[in-house]
C-alpha cells in the first residue's frame, strides 16, 4: 500500500482528487479502439495513472512509418503486432494494470462481444466506418465513449453516451460523401498533434471515471495546433438516434476512403440541393454590394474572411462572378483544413 501511495501521491495531492477516486481508476476497465498515434498516448496515461484494466484492439502491425507519431513502439517492433508491442511496453510500465489484447480489428462480428467487457470506451479509430461501428455498440449497451479525431494540424475531441448525453450519431447523423472526406493515407498528419489529442482523450476518460468537473459532455472541442486556437460547440442529444432494440448493429460499415475531389466549384443550380442538406451559405462580396442585392446567406467580405466564425462543418461561398468565391474557398480551406468550402460557379451572374 506505501507503494501505491508513493506511486499515485502526485494524484492524491490535487485539490478534490480524493484516494476512492483512485480507487475508482483502479476498477475500472477501459477499451482503446486502435492501437495508432491517438492511441499511443491514451495507453501511456491511462496505464501509468493506475487504470486497472485496460484493453486494446487492433489487427494491424507497426510499420516504419508508424514511429513518426506512434511513440509506444521502436524500431525493434516493426513488423509484429501493435496489440503484443502496446501490452509488453506497458506491462513494463505498470505491471499493476492487465491488459487484454483483440489482435484482431473490431467488426460488426465482435463488437458487442468485446465491448460488454469494459465500463468505458475510448474510440482511437482512423476511419468514419469504425467510429459509427463504436457509437451504435457504445449505445445498445449503454456505454459511455471518448472520442477524437485529426487532420493535419487540427484534432477535436468529445465524450458520447454518458448518462443520457448525446451519441456520435446525434452530433454527425451520416459519415460525409466521399467528395468530403479526405483520403486516410493521405491527409497527412503531425506526429504531435496526435499525441496531444490523444492526451486530450486520457484526459477526458480520467475525469469520467473518477467524477471530476468539465467533461466535455454534449461539448465538441475544436483545436488549431498552428494558431493555438481552440472553440467549443455544444450540441444536444436526439432521441431519434437512441431506439436501439439491440439488434442494430449493420451487417457492414464499410465506407469509402478516397482521394478528396479536385472540384471545388458547385453549379449554380445545386444550391437548393446543398442547403436541404445544412450546408451555409457565406456571401463573400462586399456589404454595399451584399446590400444592394443578395439571394441570403451570411455576409463576410473577402478581405476579411480569414477572420469570420465558422462552427459547422459545410460551407458554400458566393460572390458576383465566382472569381472573388474561388479564392475565399483557396484562402479558407487553408485556413480550416477540417471544414468543407465550396465555391458556386460563376456566382450570381449564373441565377
Amino acid at each position: 500500500m506505501d507503494a501505491l501511495n508513493q506511486r499515485y501521491s502526485r494524484h492524491i495531492l490535487l485539490p478534490n482528487f480524493t484516494p476512492s477516486m483512485q480507487q475508482k481508476l483502479f476498477d475500472a476497465k477501459v477499451l482503446v479502439i486502435g492501437a495508432g498515434g491517438l492511441a499511443c498516448p491514451v495507453l501511456e496515461y491511462l496505464n501509468a495513472a493506475g487504470v486497472g484494466t485496460i484493453g486494446i484492439t487492433d489487427g494491424d502491425i507497426v510499420s516504419l512509418s508508424n514511429l513518426q507519431r506512434q511513440t509506444l513502439y521502436t524500431e525493434t517492433d516493426v513488423n509484429n503486432p501493435k496489440c503484443q508491442a502496446a501490452k509488453t511496453y506497458l506491462n513494463a510500465r505498470n505491471s499493476a494494470t492487465k491488459v487484454n489484447t483483440y489482435n484482431t480489428f473490431i467488426s460488426p462480428e465482435n463488437a458487442i462481444d468485446i465491448v460488454a467487457h469494459y465500463d468505458v470506451v475510448v474510440d482511437c479509430s482512423d476511419n468514419f466506418g469504425t467510429r459509427y461501428l463504436v457509437n451504435d455498440a457504445c449505445v445498445i449497451l449503454n456505454k459511455p465513449f471518448v472520442y477524437a479525431s485529426l487532420l493535419k494540424y487540427t484534432g477535436q475531441v468529445a465524450v458520447f453516451n454518458y448518462k443520457g448525453s448525446a451519441t456520435y450519431r446525434c452530433l454527425f447523423p451520416e459519415a460525409p460523401s466521399t467528395e468530403e472526406m479526405p483520403a486516410c493515407n493521405e491527409a497527412g498528419v503531425l506526429g504531435i498533434v496526435a499525441g496531444l489529442m490523444g492526451s486530450l482523450q486520457a484526459l477526458e476518460t480520467i475525469k469520467l471515471i473518477t467524477g471530476l468537473d468539465g467533461l466535455l459532455r454534449n461539448k465538441l472541442l475544436q483545436v488549431n495546433y498552428l494558431n493555438h486556437t481552440q472553440n467549443i460547440i455544444e450540441f444536444e442529444r436526439e432521441e431519434k438516434w437512441l431506439n436501439w432494440d439491440g439488434k442494430n448493429i449493420h451487417p457492414t460499415y464499410d465506407i469509402p476512403c478516397l482521394l478528396p475531389s479536385l472540384n471545388n466549384e458547385i453549379e449554380a443550380s445545386e444550391l437548393d440541393t446543398y442547403l436541404a442538406k445544412g450546408w451555409h451559405l457565406i456571401d463573400v462580396r462586399t456589404e454595399m454590394e451584399f446590400e444592394a442585392h443578395n439571394i441570403g446567406g451570411q455576409n463576410i467580405p473577402l478581405d476579411t474572411i480569414e477572420d469570420g466564425k465558422y462552427p459547422a462543418h459545410n460551407y458554400l461561398l458566393l460572390c458576383q462572378s465566382g472569381i472573388r468565391s474561388m479564392q475565399a474557398q483557396k484562402t479558407l480551406a487553408k485556413s480550416f483544413p477540417n471544414k468543407n468550402f465550396r465555391s458556386i460557379k460563376k456566382g450570381l451572374t449564373a441565377f
